[in-house]
């Protein structure tokens, strides 16, 4: 059984069916998170076994998760700034979540062990 640390703050507006993959997200993972990348100027996903970059997730990014960010008050990154949360999303319960990135990542590993054995 898999649970979500306390400290990562519940999104309270429904994100879209499919966001992952609108962010860039191909894989099968349950728990993704996202953030902007700097360096690629690119949204970054991470699902605790791979990573890369939702080239076109971009537009959907800025329209719909970047707002969000200033009412959580928690940055993502921008083109010339790193990330200090990110947004994991629970693709198995359709549940968003803003979490301090060296929080996130450990949990992320944690969980990657748990769904190779599911």
């Amino acid at each position: 059984m898999s649970y979500v640390p306390a400290e990562f703050i519940k999104l309270l507006e429904p994100l879209s069916l499919g966001m992952d993959a609108k962010l860039g997200y191909s894989g099968d993972a349950r728990y993704v998170l996202f953030y902007y990348d700097p360096w690629s100027d690119a949204v970054a996903w991470d699902d605790g076994r791979s990573h890369g970059f939702g080239l076109n997730g971009r537009r959907e990014f800025m329209e719909t998760i970047a707002p969000l960010t200033e009412r959580y008050q928690v940055h993502l990154g921008s083109s010339i700034t790193m990330a200090s949360h990110v947004l994991l999303l629970d693709r198995l319960k359709h549940e968003a979540f803003f979490a301090e990135r060296e929080q996130a990542e450990p949990f992320l590993a944690e969980h990657r062990q748990f769904m190779a054995e599911e």
